[in-house]
């Protein structure tokens, strides 16, 4: 899913982001629909990596249709990267500038 996501995305900002939407949601939808049927403890564990609400989650599980979740799961996915790039814009890090610093 998180390849997915940076293979649609890269390294884009916000406004960038919300031009893309639509193209997003689909490939989420696809690659999350495929994490459901094969691997639903590692598409799990992304949505936790990525700090998405457990509760959310939860109430998608319980009240969509099985052929709903991973539309479901993927508007989730992005809204928390949207609030990941807003968090990023609004607190720039500094590159670290001593070569001995990086890796």
């Amino acid at each position: 899913m998180e390849n997915a996501l940076s293979k649609v995305l890269g390294d884009v900002s916000l406004h960038q982001v919300e031009d893309k939407e639509g193209e997003v949601l689909e490939i989420l939808t696809a690659s999350i629909a495929e994490m459901l049927e094969k691997e639903p403890d590692l598409l799990l564990s992304s949505m936790y990596r990525m700090d998405i609400d457990e509760r959310k989650i939860l109430q998608i599980l319980n009240s969509h249709s099985e052929n709903d979740i991973p539309t479901e799961f993927a508007k989730l996915v992005l809204e928390r990267q949207r609030v990941a790039l807003m968090t990023r814009a609004k607190f720039p890090q500094k590159k670290i500038s001593d070569p001995e610093a990086s890796f």
